[in-house]
């Protein structure tokens, strides 16, 4: 049976030209190469070398034995590096669907430690409304997305906002509500607001068609106010902009804060119930590849802290 250590030795042979020679490149014992070489013309049935004063030579089925050896183990070598490769991500991406405002602040975070454990992969991010998910997932588009949901919600009402038949959640972390305005705006006077103090200002909303707009609705409902938008707007991260020009106020995430460039801006809890789970959202139909284990680790790892420093201090 033939063996890769004693193809190595007959390769070492022909290019030493010798077993002495090969011995010392391979780090054997003369006899131990000696041994391989008897081995391996055993297994073939035929002989390799012919010896003549001392010298070796191939013989003719050894020349054309030597050329399949050699491609054979050059093969064996191409498959050890591309295996090593694959092992660094080489040639494979990771589709990320987000819809998240925490995007720009968690992705930088992550993707060093990613990257020192698949230093060739690429991850390819997608940046959609929350109504695309459910279309996005059943394509089986993406590996992995990071949503944002209302928190504490119980999983029917979860259920309206994304297929939870099709994707499981598993949490990041949470973040409060808060209300941004323009510094110097009358609300500063409030160390909270609640939903009454956002009856007759200028607001700033998400388009009704989002999740969380939503959701809001319900929430201003409850409090027995009218949510009247002065504005709409795509993303929370552009309506805490357009708070910051003095448009309006706006319920945010603290992550939207983040993303203005001028933070000449003040923020105030919202007095109520509600606030944000950031979450990954996995397609059940899709494997979790290692690629995406290890995002979601250094994700998870690497924000930690922002979501510790965004939670509310108690006296």
């Amino acid at each position: 049976m033939l063996t890769t250590k004693s193809l190595s030795a007959f390769l070492a042979v022909v290019r030493e030209g010798s077993i002495t020679k090969a011995s010392h490149t391979l780090h054997l014992t003369q006899p131990a190469v000696s041994v391989a070489i008897s081995k391996l013309e055993a297994d073939v049935g035929f002989p390799l070398f012919s010896r003549h004063g001392g010298k070796l030579s191939l013989t003719e089925e050894g020349v054309i034995f030597h050329r399949a050896v050699e491609s054979a183990v050059g093969g064996i070598q191409e498959l050890g590096s591309l295996a090593r490769e694959l092992s660094r991500g080489a040639g494979r991406t990771l589709r990320l669907f987000s819809m998240s405002s925490a995007l720009n602040d968690i992705i930088p975070l992550a993707m060093p430690a990613f990257w020192e454990r698949f230093p060739s992969a690429t991850v390819s991010i997608e940046s959609r409304r929350g109504s695309d998910l459910n279309e996005w997932g059943l394509g089986r588009r993406f590996d992995l997305g990071i949503i944002m949901l209302p928190s504490g919600q119980s999983k029917e009402v979860i259920s309206t906002y994304i297929n939870t038949e099709a994707y499981e959640l598993d949490s990041i972390g949470d973040t409060p509500a808060i209300v941004i305005m323009q510094r110097g705006h009358r609300l500063e006077a409030q160390d909270e607001i609640d939903f009454r103090h956002l009856e007759n200002e200028r607001l700033i909303a998400m388009r009704p068609n989002s999740n969380i707009r939503h959701w809001l609705d319900l929430q201003f409902a409850e409090a027995g106010v009218r949510l009247k938008p002065a504005l709409e707007s795509a993303t929370m991260t552009s309506a805490a902009h357009f708070a910051s020009c003095g448009l309006g106020v706006t319920i945010a995430d603290p992550f939207s804060l983040r993303a203005i460039p001028n933070r000449d801006v003040s923020i105030r809890p919202l007095r109520a119930p509600i606030g944000f789970t950031f979450s990954f959202a996995i397609p059940k139909e899709r494997p979790r590849s290692p690629l995406t284990l290890h995002l979601m680790h250094a994700v998870r790892e690497r924000s930690r802290h922002l979501f510790e420093e965004f939670q509310p201090e108690h006296p």
